[in-house]
Parts: C-alpha cells; sequence; structure tokens
C-alpha cells in the first residue's frame, strides 16, 4: 500500500467501512485491556454533535484507519478537544497512515479554534505512545475519566 495515494476526509460516523475500523479497534483493545478500561465510543456517541470523525481510504475506498475529535466541554475559542478511536488496521501501519491521520486531524482541529488536542492511550500501546511522542504530543497528568485508571498514559499538543 502506497500511503500517498490514502486520502483523509471528514465523514459520518456511519459512512461504509466505519463500522469494521469500529470493530476491529474494539477488539485491538479488548486483547490488551480488560472492558473496564477500555474508554471506546460507539457508532451512537460518534453521531453527537460536536464529534468530527475522520476516515482514511486506500485508492479502493476501502477505510483504513480512522480518527475523531471530540469537545471537552462547551465548543469555544481555544477550548480542548479529545482525540478518540484513533484506529488504523494492521495492514496499513508502519506506513505512514496514523501521522497523515493525525495531521489532517489537528489542522482541522487549528481550524475550527481549539487550542489543545488531549488524548487517553493505554499503557500497553507502544506503537501509539511511540506516534504521539514523535508527533509533537506532549505526557500530561490523567485527566477526566482517566484519572486513577492504571492503564491510561495522557497526552496533549498545544496548536498555537
Amino acid at each position: 500500500m502506497d500511503s500517498t495515494r490514502i486520502t483523509v476526509a471528514l465523514e459520518a460516523a456511519s459512512a461504509t467501512g466505519v463500522d469494521e475500523l469500529l470493530r476491529l479497534g474494539t477488539e485491538d483493545a479488548r486483547s490488551l485491556y480488560p472492558p473496564q478500561h477500555s474508554f471506546l465510543l460507539d457508532a451512537d456517541e460518534l453521531s453527537r454533535d460536536g464529534v468530527r470523525v475522520f476516515v482514511a481510504r486506500d485508492p479502493n475506498e476501502l477505510a483504513v484507519a480512522m480518527a475523531a475529535l471530540v469537545h471537552t466541554g462547551v465548543p469555544s475559542p481555544g477550548a480542548d478537544v479529545e482525540l478518540k478511536r484513533m484506529f488504523v488496521r494492521p495492514h496499513a501501519r508502519r506506513l505512514g497512515v496514523a501521522t497523515g491521520l493525525l495531521e489532517t486531524v489537528e489542522a482541522d482541529a487549528r481550524r475550527t479554534g481549539a487550542g489543545r488536542i488531549v488524548l487517553e492511550t493505554g499503557t500497553r500501546s507502544e506503537a501509539a505512545i511511540r506516534l504521539y511522542e514523535r508527533c509533537g504530543y506532549l505526557h500530561v497528568p490523567p485527566f477526566g475519566q482517566y484519572v486513577g485508571q492504571p492503564f491510561s498514559v495522557c497526552f496533549a499538543k498545544e496548536l498555537g
């Protein structure tokens, strides 16, 4: 797969292939963490106001990756948005798809006036941790529902 031929676009949570990405992402998370320590949004939650879903597709229109931005409070200039449901199909990993998807998400967050992207990933998700560190995300104390969670590691990136 040639990552230069991957397109990333804002799509509905009900778009073709998103359900499969959600299923695969859930299976991946559940293989690493107990269910009570997985903070995954489902398709209904991703369809709510204030949530923006991005899908990366290959030249055959197969959904190969996704990510969502969720407002953490009242949407306002400079507010935080949370990155949720970042997932890349196994065959599309290590090809730059995640970096391209993250760059698109960050550009959209800047355009919509967000001041910072925050996120939580798991302590066993080593590739995700390396991606976020490589892309300029800094470790931050756990926030919101992640406070006190033994498998959570949190990051933030200023968008200014």
